[in-house]
């Protein structure tokens, strides 16, 4: 019906509850469906349809159960698509967050006569074709299907459906039919019933009823992305199909990926990533682990043919003679040289740059929680703590085909001692010795100390016996947390013991007041975590920050709101009566300063440069 009284004509609307809608409104009140249509307002139940053996509960305020998986009727229903049921048009199936939710609403009470209905496009409804004017009985009264309403009058318009006039606007509540087990020729509805239901005749039909769903004998069908079905002589038979890596892991140099559309998680070659921590220690693309103290430029990663990328890594001698640390690095790609130097400090072409920043077609410089990281088109990713922590990952394109203090990414950890010149060495010093780069005056005497004795002892060297300052007992305290609970699930597939000594040996040269261990135990936490073990609670029973905190700084859960830095060494004490929030925190004496935590005594005086010692 329309209104001629308007400039433009359009359909009557709807009155519930002292409030106006528009024809066409749909809403839902838990299980309550309402809809209006050309001023008539059906009500109805919703009717549930459960395409599953063990469904969720409803979520929220929703009214019908969940079904895991978005599979119906043999297919995958899409993240957020709404699908009909082949069984009944008129149960509508939606996606969302993994979760299948199937209803059966009732269709609507039609103003127009039955010469003037047809059905949906969707096949579940009548619809009203075209329009008409609108006729407005006196007196509030209504008019419906040739029927003239006294308002407050209630008249049931057929088996399903009993509507009441209400001041001019009409209230229909119907019931909603369930959807039947059997064939629709088989569907039969009976003189003053509302809802058809299944012959006699249907409990002889060899069929298989599944969810609603009729499958002839020989029929099969996928239940889920894991379950597959047949039907013979009327009994329903499924069987689990077998995953290969469901519950063991992938083969060295390969990833677990899972996939909504497929049964089973499968291996596929995974990118190269090498990883320097520490003082410094290195674990190759390939997961070959070794400690070397040179105090030089080397070459961290490159291509050994052609020029997609180069690393350099620049390591500078310690307060001692026996330890080294990675100072900077320098990237380049065609198009971009990059510095990466302490505290996150960052030059693209000689120019200081700060995150975020995108050179189009060459790289992207971004922030990745107190980290940078560097990515180029072709899938060459360096990411830097700005103290010591490096992770360096190629794409599986680039196997086979890299060279350097990072191996040669093969997918064979064992010839990762491999010299520049192409000769396998026995010892992890010998090979990083040889791919050392540029001029020799960037070298401290340390460097030139150890080429000799490589020359002298032609071909072997002889470790050199430390004394750790460090307690056995506090450095074996701090480190081995590598064997607790929370990292145990990885040693099956990461091999604690030469992380454990590289812990051992950064505990030796640690300064008072930092956390030392911290580095071995994000990067063994890393390496589990792309190796598909995750290791979930390292940071609370740690304290370590990991990437997500200023380097030196502590992870808790109750952190006090307030933060000393250089700028504020106490701040106000009134400000530790707030309420406390999981967080970094520089544990005393330390401050802040330029993302890092340090001592207060070295903080930078005013007025005056200084240069810490790290």
């Amino acid at each position: 019906m329309t209104l001629r009284s308007e400039c433009c004509q359009e359909c009557k609307g709807c009155v519930h509850h002292g409030t106006t809608y528009k024809h066409g409104s749909m809403w839902s009140d838990g299980c309550q469906h309402y809809e209006c249509q050309s001023g008539v307002l059906t009500v109805s139940h919703k009717h549930c349809h459960v395409p599953c053996y063990t469904p969720l509960p409803p979520l929220g305020s929703g009214c019908c159960p969940r079904c895991e998986g978005c599979w119906l009727e043999g297919r995958r229903v899409p993240e957020g698509e709404v699908v009909t049921s082949k069984i009944d048009p008129c149960v509508r199936c939606v996606c969302f967050d993994g979760k299948l939710t199937c209803e059966k609403r009732s269709c609507p009470v039609l103003s127009c006569p039955e010469t003037r209905q047809v059905l949906s496009h969707d096949g579940c409804c009548m619809t009203c074709r075209g329009s008409r004017p609108m006729i407005t009985p006196p007196g509030g009264r209504c008019f419906l299907t040739g029927y003239l309403y006294m308002s407050g009058a209630e008249r049931s318009v057929d088996p399903c459906t009993t509507c009441t006039c209400s001041e001019g606007f009409i209230t229909c509540e119907r019931r909603t039919c369930p959807v039947l087990n059997c064939s629709q020729e088989f569907q039969v509805t009976h003189e003053n019933e509302c809802c058809p239901s299944c012959s006699a005749a249907a409990q002889l039909e060899s069929v298989c009823h599944e969810f609603g769903t009729i499958y002839r004998d020989g029929d099969t069908w996928q239940l889920d992305k894991c379950t597959s079905c047949s039907c013979d002589d009327g009994k329903v038979t499924c069987h689990v199909l077998p995953c290969e890596y469901y519950n063991k892991p992938c083969p060295p140099g390969y990833r677990r990926v899972e996939s909504d559309s497929e049964c089973c998680p499968r291996c596929e070659k995974a990118p190269g990533v090498c990883v320097v921590f520490g003082d410094p220690h290195y674990r190759t693309f390939d997961g070959l682990l070794f400690n070397f103290q040179g105090a030089c430029k080397y070459w961290l990663a490159k291509t050994c043919k052609g020029q997609d990328f180069s690393l350099k890594v620049i390591n500078d001698a310690r307060r001692s003679s026996h330890f080294s640390w990675t100072k900077s690095l320098s990237f380049k790609v065609p198009g971009a040289k990059v510095t990466l130097g302490q505290n996150l400090r960052v030059k693209i072409n000689g120019k200081k740059t700060k995150p975020p920043y995108t050179m189009p077609g060459v790289l992207q410089l971004t922030l990745v929680g107190q980290a940078v990281s560097i990515t180029t088109p072709k899938g060459i990713n360096v990411l830097w703590d700005g103290g010591s922590y490096v992770e360096v990952e190629v794409p599986v394109a680039l196997r086979g085909r890299t060279c350097g203090l990072c191996g040669n990414f093969n997918g064979n950890a064992t010839d990762d001692l491999t010299t520049k010149d192409g000769r396998r060495v026995a010892t992890a010093d010998l090979m990083a010795l040889s791919w050392a780069t540029g001029r020799a005056r960037i070298c401290s005497r340390r460097m030139k100390a150890q080429q000799e004795a490589q020359n002298k002892s032609l071909g072997t060297t002889r470790s050199q016996r430390l004394t750790c300052p460090v307690s056995r007992s506090k450095a074996l305290g701090r480190c081995s947390l590598l064997n607790s609970t929370s990292f145990q699930p990885c040693h099956a597939t990461n091999a604690v013991d030469k992380y454990y000594e590289s812990c051992i040996l950064d505990m030796c040269e640690c300064r008072p007041g930092r956390r030392c261990e911290c580095d071995t135990l994000q990067a063994y936490a890393r390496v589990c975590q792309r190796l598909g073990t995750p290791v979930l609670d390292w940071r609370n029973q740690s304290k370590c920050g990991g990437l997500e905190c200023p380097r030196g700084a502590e992870y808790m859960e109750c952190a006090p709101p307030c933060r000393a830095t250089c700028s504020n060494p106490t701040p106000n004490p009134n400000c530790y009566k707030l309420k406390c929030r999981a967080g970094c925190y520089c544990p005393p004496p330390s401050v802040l300063h330029r993302g890092a935590c340090i001592p207060v005594e070295e903080c930078p005086k005013r007025g005056k440069k200084r240069h810490r010692n790290r």
